[in-house]
């Protein structure tokens, strides 16, 4: 009897296994797509920014839709906590998701604080979390520290390969608001000849990670058989663990994850530039 009911507990956690891997598959495509679209709407909110009074209702106005895309990245996260596979939580089977540790990490970190956790078997847990203190009445407020200059380029090109048509342009405009010279690629098989006919230098490759028939790894060695120097900064909206076995996480490869707005593209383009790793 023993061995029986033992059988029907390890087949009952193999099919809550293969449900919530679905549900994670899903999640994690949901995320994707939605990230795409937040990198959209922060790409386009700075880029309108440069263009208004930073005094004027409009430029409020802009500030506010940037504050609430931001904020929306913190549902992708409880989404994420879906593939990420983690061990979703202290839930019986059965008794819920496991989401409520994710969703608390998500409000602490839209609060720009953190948390600390520490557990021991036959013990308990304990989790501490840290918010900024808010300044009581008389305070002196900590003067903010002066807005470093957006990197620029300094006469590099770059291809810039990207399967979403509005991103794909957003970015263009972006990179050429910095200066650099821009081709660009809505298909790897597109990008591959683009850049055997191009005659002049390729100084990075900027490649979505997830594309059709081809993943932006491949896309990347097969671009250096051509130009070795080449650098190469890969971007996606999929959580780390499933582009991870692309081998773009490993150490000293450049990866900007979405969504991103204009500061954030600029400073990880002339980062990866100005490495060393090739």
């Amino acid at each position: 009897m023993g061995d029986i009911t033992e059988k029907l507990r390890l087949e009952e956690q193999f099919h809550q296994a293969q449900r919530l891997e679905s549900v994670g598959r899903l999640a994690g495509g949901v995320a994707h797509d939605y990230n795409n679209i937040l990198t959209i709407i922060l790409g386009f909110a700075d880029l309108a920014l440069k263009e208004v009074p930073s005094e004027s209702p409009a430029a409020r106005h802009i500030h506010e839709i940037t504050r609430a895309a931001e904020r929306s990245v913190a549902i992708t996260r409880q989404l994420l906590a879906f593939p990420r596979k983690q061990i979703f939580t202290t839930k019986e089977p059965g008794k819920g998701t496991g989401l409520g540790l994710s969703t608390v990490y998500g409000i602490v970190r839209q609060s720009r604080g953190f948390i600390n956790g520490y557990s021991e078997p036959g013990v308990g847990t304990t989790f501490k979390i840290y918010l900024p203190r808010e300044m009581a009445s008389g305070e002196t407020a900590v003067k903010k520290k002066p807005v470093k200059e957006v990197p620029r380029a300094k006469g590099e090109t770059v291809f810039l390969v990207e399967d979403d048509p509005v991103l794909l342009e957003m970015a263009q405009i972006m990179l050429e608001d910095l200066g650099y010279q821009v081709l660009t690629a809505s298909h790897p098989v597109q990008a591959l000849a683009m850049a055997r006919e191009h005659q002049g230098p390729i100084h990075l490759l900027m490649t979505d990670v997830v594309m059709p028939d081809m993943n932006g790894k491949d896309l990347a060695t097969e671009i250096r058989e051509g130009r070795s120097t080449i650098k190469v900064l890969y971007m996606s909206g999929y959580t780390a663990n499933v582009i991870a076995h692309h081998g773009v996480l490993n150490p000293g490869v450049s990866f900007l994850q979405k969504p991103f707005g204009y500061k954030d593209l600029a400073t990880r383009v002339r980062q990866t530039l100005d490495s060393a790793e090739t």
